[in-house]
């Protein structure tokens, strides 16, 4: 793969990895530094890239490892899902963002797999296909964690009101 190759392959992908990159780690320069190192180790693996299928599911298993690798070094165990919608009837606008504040505060506290199931679909709007495709799982399970993080947020966020 050569340098135009790779660059019509993976810039084009740069705003969505640091998205993600920013949900995990709840600090905008060091999402940065992620994508940045990401990059880097997509380059130095360009030829043994077209071995891999689903390209996307590796490249999101890359990124993930690496934001683990910044929080286990930082000690940061929080993770911030104020860009989440929720649905909240009959609440004024403060309520939704104390709403919001509150459910980053759940969410920070599912499972792994579940959060970032929701993350997938709810913030990057991908569909239940896609996520089963990115994280090469079935897509029975992608609903099923899917549904189990909705159900967790809720019966918590019940506990509170």
């Amino acid at each position: 793969m050569n340098k135009t190759e790779f660059l019509s392959a993976f810039l084009p992908k740069k705003n969505q990895w640091y998205r993600y990159a920013i949900w995990l780690l709840k600090d905008s320069w060091e999402a940065e530094e992620v994508v940045q190192d990401l990059y880097i180790k997509l380059w130095n693996r360009r030829e043994e890239l077209s071995l891999y299928t689903k390209i996307d599911a590796y490249v999101f298993r890359i990124l993930k490892n690496l934001c683990i690798d910044r929080l286990r070094k930082s000690r940061i165990h929080t993770v911030s899902m104020d860009q989440i919608a929720v649905e909240t009837e009959g609440t004024s606008e403060l309520e939704n963002s104390d709403t919001q504040e509150l459910i980053a505060q759940i969410v920070s506290r599912l499972p792994e797999q579940q959060r970032l199931i929701l993350q997938l679909r709810n913030v990057e709007d991908y569909s239940i296909e896609e996520i089963a495709e990115l994280l090469d799982i079935k897509k029975n399970t992608v609903e099923v964690n899917l549904s189990r993080a909705r159900k967790n947020v809720r019966k918590e966020l019940k506990k509170l009101f």
